[in-house]
């Protein structure tokens, strides 16, 4: 058992380097020079498909990469991973199933959630105001291409996890 939980935690730092690569070295998309939070990809996974523990580590790696690479120099990651390792807990296992479309989904709302925060964090800090059409074009936009991304990241982290024996599939589920 020990020896699975050190391919777990070295495939998710794996994952998130990977992540925080895609993050910073793809070029802004469209004129709203919007850049995809990737590194909520393998935390959502990483907190959707396993135990508390490496969720918590997740949720570390994510804020420490998150505000990082991001926009402002806020926490904002730390509180939207604060706040989703909660809604795990109690809603998020117990209400959707366990595969990458329910990690896009929410991938939605969380992206939101941090966007916001480093706005309001901008506003506030910089006295720099934004005006409210740009910011909701940015959030859309910027939501729905996280949630195509965090689906398609999250296959390749759930395929990648079958390969190294992270994960074992159940008899019912070959068919």
């Amino acid at each position: 058992m020990r020896n699975n939980n050190n391919r777990i935690v070295l495939s998710l730092i794996l994952a998130f380097t990977f992540s925080a690569f895609l993050q910073d070295r793809l070029p802004p998309f469209s004129m709203y020079a919007i850049k995809v939070p990737f590194v909520l990809a393998p935390f959502i996974y990483y907190v959707f498909r396993h135990k508390l523990v490496i969720g918590i580590i997740a949720a570390i790696c994510c804020s420490i990469m998150g505000d990082g690479l991001s926009i402002s120099s806020g926490v904002a990651y730390l509180i939207v991973s604060i706040g989703t390792l909660f809604l795990n807990h109690y809603v998020f296992k117990k209400q959707l199933p366990d595969n990458s479309i329910s990690c896009g989904l929410i991938a939605i709302p969380l992206t939101v959630l941090v966007l916001l925060i480093q706005y309001a964090s901008i506003v506030i800090f910089t006295e720099n105001a934004f005006h409210i059409s740009f910011v909701l074009v940015k959030l859309i936009i910027t939501a729905i291409l996280t949630g195509v991304a965090t689906i398609a990241l999250s296959e390749a982290f759930y395929r990648f996890e079958l390969i190294v024996g992270n994960i074992e599939v159940a008899d019912e589920e070959l068919g």
